[in-house]
């Protein structure tokens, strides 16, 4: 296997190539096209770039027909770490957010279509921008930093409390309790 590009080739043996249509999934992101290109042979490819993942992962490959889908056998793995280690400009923002700032790193935004990905500033999820970005550059807009300081002298946002019975679909009552016990991250309301 071997990453270039937006693509991940992935090789192995007896692949189907009639008939069938391939899928491959890595770090979680289905590809956007898959390619057959032998029996032994097929091409992944991300319209934004092979999904970063810091650990070596096994892609999932298989093949949907008419009647029956195949899933090829397979462990080997492949890395595709992130390497980014800055932002590409420097950026001073206010309390409010709305800042953007850009990343550089190819396959950087297909890594946000897993829902184990996210891009957190101070805490707190940044909005992509998936429309002005890249298969190389990613950008985001900072969050909104409610703290009791922007709080009181910026009226960011305003303390707000949670009233009523706590309920829950988990078994465990703890869970729903948790909402009520005064460790809220984010314990302020939006007043614009």
């Amino acid at each position: 296997m071997s990453i270039s590009g937006n693509s991940l080739v992935i090789t192995g043996a007896n692949f189907f190539t009639a008939d069938f249509t391939a899928k491959a999934k890595y770090a979680g992101v289905e590809a956007t096209s898959v390619t057959i290109d032998s029996a032994n042979q097929v091409t992944a490819t991300w319209t934004s770039g092979v999904p970063r993942f810091n650990t070596a992962v096994a892609p999932s490959l298989w093949f949907e027909g008419a009647q029956a889908t195949h899933w090829a056998a397979g462990t080997a793995t492949v890395a595709n770490a992130a390497t980014v280690s800055a932002i590409a400009s420097n950026v001073e923002c206010s309390f409010q957010g709305g800042c953007e700032i850009t990343l550089n790193q190819d396959g950087l935004l297909s890594s946000f279509g897993s829902e184990d990905t996210s891009l957190r500033v101070c805490g707190v999820n940044a909005e992509i921008k998936a429309d002005a970005s890249t298969s190389s550059t990613v950008k985001f807009n900072v969050p909104r930093l409610a703290t009791t300081y922007s709080a009181s002298n910026f009226k960011i946002a305003e303390e707000s409390y949670l009233r009523g019975t706590p309920f829950s679909s988990s078994s465990n009552p703890a869970q729903a309790l948790s909402v009520f016990d005064k460790n809220d991250v984010v314990g302020f309301s939006d007043t614009t």
